[in-house]
């Protein structure tokens, strides 16, 4: 609990420490001094004020606004949203379609460009990846498809 918590003196007192759902415990300290990533933690025979913080850890995540793209014949752009809390890279490796920024860092928005298409249809994927996470995007170019 945050605040003051009153013990009986001479007493022990346990205090378990529980992260909210998708969160870790990174680190304890007791009295300014690390005890690591415990889930409990007990002061034996209290005598004296102590001190306990907690530092709780973010996981690490990876989102995009769309897995998937579709272009008309025509040269053409739009703009993806990456919604992040790492460092990321993006790869695509066809002559057609280029990304900008090619990396980044947290959340940030990215533009996907074609050129023309003269006929046919073509698709390719765009890869994002970061903190050992990767997301895909397919990107179709020809006629357009109605969603």
């Amino acid at each position: 609990p945050a605040g003051i918590t009153n013990v009986v003196y001479g007493s022990d007192l346990t205090y378990t420490i529980t992260p909210d759902t998708e969160w870790s415990i990174a680190d304890v300290v007791v009295d300014g001094v690390s005890v690591g990533a415990v889930t409990s933690y007990t002061l034996n025979g209290v005598i004296s004020n102590h001190t306990i913080s907690v530092v709780f850890e973010c996981p690490e995540f990876l989102n995009l606004s769309t897995d998937h793209l579709n272009f008309n014949l025509s040269y053409s752009s739009t703009s993806v949203t990456i919604s992040s809390n790492v460092n990321w890279t993006i790869t695509e490796g066809l002559d057609w379609i280029s990304v900008t920024p090619a990396s980044g860092s947290n959340s940030s928005s990215i533009t996907v460009r074609c050129s023309k298409l003269t006929s046919g249809t073509r698709t390719g994927t765009i890869t994002v990846s970061g903190g050992g996470i990767t997301k895909t995007i397919t990107v179709f170019q020809g006629a357009y498809i109605e969603e």
